[in-house]
């Protein structure tokens, strides 16, 4: 798949070409951008900042970094 500046990225995956800052802040908390290059992952739902990536999935649904967190977070709430 390929992600443009300003775009979020789908799934979780892989990067295969380009390189560039993604800012993953809504799960890290990482104020400033991450450098990203060939071979570095990525996190579904995180937005591309400069840069054209072009990646692989890795996780999909319920395998999504994403969706692991939501699921801790609801079990969490739900043995309270």
């Amino acid at each position: 798949m390929r992600v443009s500046p300003g775009q979020r990225i789908a799934v979780d995956g892989f990067v295969m070409e380009g390189r560039g800052g993604v800012d993953e802040s809504m799960l890290t908390g990482e104020a400033r951008a991450i450098n990203k290059r060939i071979g570095d992952s990525l996190i579904g739902g995180s937005i591309n900042l400069d840069g054209v990536l072009t990646y692989r999935a890795s996780a999909v649904g319920f395998e999504t970094v994403l969706s692991r967190i939501i699921r801790l977070v609801d079990g969490a709430q739900a043995s309270k």
